[in-house]
């Protein structure tokens, strides 16, 4: 009992203001609803009154009972109100200004009757935290000054924070907006393909999930808040990793990893979104573990031989921290002491490459599986010497091609290339600086850099990682690209540069880092919109596909549906809007044509349409048949049929299959 007064009185104040931040926001909440259900005035409009009426009761109720400011002194009540209404104001034009911004980019859900009221909840809750933070520092507590504020708030907090305000500026749109097709549609349901991929961790997963009756669903709002939730912690280890404390690189940290175009193509498959970040963050943890702790690696190498089952591709996450902990940490060990460091991480990803082979090996004896040829998954162990020399030659073409041109869909624009070249050229100064200066041993000279040499391998490891031909690089797969971008930030923090010049370069990579965050954040969303159209255009066709079906002689529901060819292929109606042409992240990279055509078809129309079929079981005699034969490609009349008792519609003269 003790206990638990005395947490309440250390907490009194956060608990108080919770209290009373609850109850503003009821006020907020009831006079908008109040305003909007019983009176003509706008949302807007009702908006503004609310938020006039919450700051007068926050102001009362704050400076009573929250921080107990003791002063009735007219003069320093008067500064109370002006600084309060300030703030107030700020965040009222974060309130006023995101409500009607998150009801724009699609949250427009109602609840309790209340249109937009989702929109609210969520704009409500960035406003209480803000409203706190102001109302401490710079309202009723005169005593703490903005370095005691940088000393306050730690900078993992800030780089977890950021990650969750800039998430949901970036990623809202699909957040709110259901977007499903090619994989997400086949897997509405499900985690995608598992076992037969290599990815064994996520097969166990989804069977322990079914085990306890926890289905998966591709829940937009659910799987991606979840993994923005699971980003913002990727970023607090790697600030405590790293031991960034300036607040502005914080802050870049978090923006750059939730921003970085990967991101959005993970959300395309939004079904497995969740358990790739958790791999992810396994990565990231793994090698926190290794650099922390004396005996971490043992933990680690299970860590990333289950991160790797269930994506490969992110082992190249482990590889990159390594590399720039190694490169950063050169000056502080002798050179003895920096080989058996490089040696312990060394051993440590060789176990976790070994332990992702192990289950494999394992679970595909016992689950009887036979691995695909998708990706060039059965030529993983086929190593050979030559193949090995081409494809760290290819790592390393690999990690210019950002600078070179387009590459994956993140470097399309020339302006863009010019900030990757920026970055490389600010790595590049500050590691010859390092490798300058005075006082450094011969050895550790030369092994400093051999690191360096190291960085453009570790961060395309996935070039070395895909030895068949079949492999094809996508944007997904290049996420250890982003901490190519934040490790000028590694270096500027542990150098803590002095003089004008170098504060000169931290200024200018911020610069250039936020430029390439906001291009990011741009792109990402006009990724979605991008979705979001042929999403639509795709329904509103096949939707008149179907009223065609329905509409033909002697039709009957019960009848098989033969679709035959590349849909919409001769259709020359459907339209090309070149300007989305640009976005080629993966899984939005498809132009019109392809989308309707693309194999999810069958799901497709299930789950937009509300249409679902039997297929024939007389598929080739059908075709093979003289009326099929002679029949025109959709959308000419007679391209719809019913053929010895099945619906057929052609679309091509060739398959699809």
């Amino acid at each position: 009992m003790k206990k638990i007064k005395r947490l309440l009185l250390k907490y009194k104040e956060v608990i108080m203001y919770l209290i009373f931040g609850v109850a503003t926001t009821l006020v907020n909440w009831v006079v908008y609803s109040l305003l909007m259900k019983t009176s003509a005035v706008n949302m807007t409009i009702s908006n503004a009154i609310a938020w006039f009426t919450a700051v007068v009761f926050a102001y009362i109720t704050n400076k009573l009972f929250v921080f107990e400011s003791k002063s009735w002194n007219v003069a320093e009540v008067w500064k109370e109100v002006v600084k309060f209404f300030g703030a107030r104001i700020a965040t009222g034009v974060v309130e006023i200004g995101g409500l009607p911004l998150l009801y724009y980019i699609g949250v427009k859900q109602s609840l309790f009757g209340v249109e937009g009221f989702v929109a609210k909840i969520l704009v409500s809750v960035i406003v209480v935290i803000l409203n706190y933070v102001f109302s401490k520092i710079f309202v009723f507590n005169k005593r703490i000054n903005k370095h005691v504020l940088y000393r306050k708030i730690k900078g993992k907090w800030l780089a977890g924070a950021a990650v969750l305000i800039c998430g949901l500026v970036t990623h809202g749109y699909i957040l709110t907006n259901k977007i499903s097709y090619h994989d997400d549609s086949v897997n509405y349901f499900g985690v995608g393909t598992t076992f037969e991929s290599g990815r064994w961790a996520l097969g166990l997963i989804q069977k322990f999930l079914t085990k306890i009756d926890f289905f998966n669903y591709s829940s937009s709002w659910w799987n991606g808040l979840l993994s923005i939730l699971l980003v913002a912690v990727c970023a607090m280890i790697l600030s405590e990793l790293f031991q960034i404390k300036h607040t502005g690189y914080a802050v870049l940290v978090g923006v750059l990893l939730i921003s970085f175009p990967a991101m959005t193509s993970l959300f395309a498959y939004m079904f497995t979104a969740p358990y790739y970040m958790f791999a992810v963050l396994l990565m990231i943890s793994a090698v926190y573990m290794t650099v922390k702790y004396s005996y971490g690696f043992l933990p680690a190498i299970i860590m990333m031989g289950f991160s790797m089952g269930i994506y490969q591709t992110y082992f190249g996450v482990a590889t990159t921290l390594f590399v720039l902990i190694l490169v950063s940490d050169a000056e502080t060990r002798n050179f003895i002491e920096n080989i058996k460091e490089a040696f312990k991480y060394l051993l440590t990803l060789l176990g976790g490459i070994l332990c992702y082979f192990l289950g494999n090996t394992i679970c595909i004896r016992n689950f009887h599986v036979t691995l695909l040829d998708y990706q060039g998954i059965n030529d993983m162990a086929d190593v050979t010497v030559k193949s090995l020399i081409g494809s760290v030659k290819n790592a390393y073409i690999g990690f210019l091609q950002p600078i070179l041109g387009e590459f994956c869909g993140i470097s399309n624009q020339k302006a863009v290339r010019i900030l990757y070249l920026a970055v490389y050229l600010m790595v590049g100064v500050l590691v010859l600086r390092r490798l300058c200066k005075r006082g450094m041993e011969l050895w550790n000279r030369i092994y400093f850099f051999v690191l360096c040499c190291l960085i453009p391998l570790s961060i395309s490891i996935i070039y070395v990682m895909a030895v068949s031909d079949k492999t094809v690089i996508h944007t997904l797969m290049i996420y250890p690209y982003v901490f190519g971008l934040i490790y000028p930030i590694v270096l500027l923090e542990k150098e803590n540069l002095k003089g004008k010049f170098w504060k000169g370069i931290s200024v200018f990579y911020c610069t250039v880092a936020i430029l390439l965050s906001i291009y990011y954040i741009r792109l990402d969303n006009i990724a979605y919109l991008k979705a979001n159209y042929q999403q639509e255009t795709a329904t509103a066709y096949y939707t008149e596909v179907i009223s065609q079906i329905k509409s033909t002689e002697k039709y009957n529901s019960n009848l098989p549906v033969l679709f035959y060819g590349a849909a919409g292929s001769m259709d020359d109606s459907i339209p090309i809007l070149w300007r989305f042409d640009d976005i080629q992240l993966q899984g939005y990279s498809n132009n019109m044509h392809d989308f309707i055509s693309y194999y999810a078809g069958k799901e497709f129309l299930e789950l937009h349409c509300g249409y679902t079929y039997q297929e024939p079981e007389n598929r080739e005699t059908i075709i093979a048949s003289e009326n099929f034969q002679k029949m025109p490609c959709y959308p000419c009349d007679g391209s719809i049929k019913i053929i010895d008792g099945v619906v057929v519609v052609k679309w091509s003269n060739f398959e699809v299959r």
